[in-house]
């Protein structure tokens, strides 16, 4: 009976020294440190209304974030998956550029609590505590420069990027007209021109994504280069 005794002794004393090994190689975080603040690193958030996350939490997501190969995080950003009111969280890391062509990972977190009530993490995603993520992903944004401003799109598709920034250019001057029977002809004033989101050419029609003003959802417009200049055919508005 002694023995036993004395073998569990040992046991949890064993156990409580690697745990305090451990907490040791954790870096103390200064208590004057603002929130989201890693290893001098300022990290940007972008909360909706119930979105916000605590210190606590910030930790635990860049903690997330870094086990998954984020090794920096620039931004963190909440949204509402609508019609619902489930909140999903994204994490960026720092942007590498070369050229006009911008890179960083993107990460998917989800917090158990803002999310549906019986999803469970999936058998490859990590889990600290409330918060799990898959593997991270890298969105490439190609840099459009018009005047003194820059605009950043999806890379574009059968366009080279100096097409892209002549054909932006003329729509936010205004230097275009609508076709003779163009479709959705009433949606043109909900289009923000100064906010592209991406440009594709098939055949001669080209394809491009738009913001929406004062408003969540997006637009496509769709138009040719002609010799009088831009013609478009037609306007698709989407709005959740």
């Amino acid at each position: 009976m002694m023995r036993h005794q004395l073998k569990l002794f040992l046991q949890s004393a064993t156990l409580a020294v690697l745990a305090l090994a451990i907490l040791a190689t954790i870096p103390a975080q200064a208590a004057d440190d603002p929130v989201g603040t890693i290893d001098e690193h300022k990290i940007k958030t972008n909360y909706v209304p119930k979105g916000e996350l605590t210190e606590q939490q910030t930790k635990i997501v860049v903690e997330l974030a870094k086990q998954r190969g984020i090794e920096k995080v620039a931004e963190i950003r909440t949204y509402y998956l609508r019609p619902t009111e489930m909140i999903g969280i994204t994490v960026l890391g720092v942007e590498q550029t070369d050229g006009n062509e911008v890179s960083y990972q993107s990460l998917s977190v989800t917090n158990k609590h803002w999310w549906r009530k019986n999803d469970e993490p999936k058998e490859d995603d990590i889990q600290l505590g409330d918060f799990w993520a898959g593997k991270p992903f890298t969105s490439t944004r190609t840099i459009l420069t018009v005047g003194d401003k820059e605009y950043r799109i999806g890379t574009p598709v059968d366009l080279s990027s100096q097409e892209c920034e002549t054909i932006l250019a003329q729509l936010l001057a205004g230097k275009f007209k609508m076709a003779e029977g163009a479709k959705n002809q009433q949606f043109l004033g909900f289009v923000d021109w100064s906010r592209p989101t991406g440009f594709r050419k098939k055949d001669e029609v080209i394809e491009a994504g738009f913001d929406l003003k004062d408003r969540d959802g997006f637009s496509t417009v769709k138009m040719k280069e002609t010799n009088e200049g831009i013609l478009i055919s037609e306007i698709q508005m989407a709005v959740p």
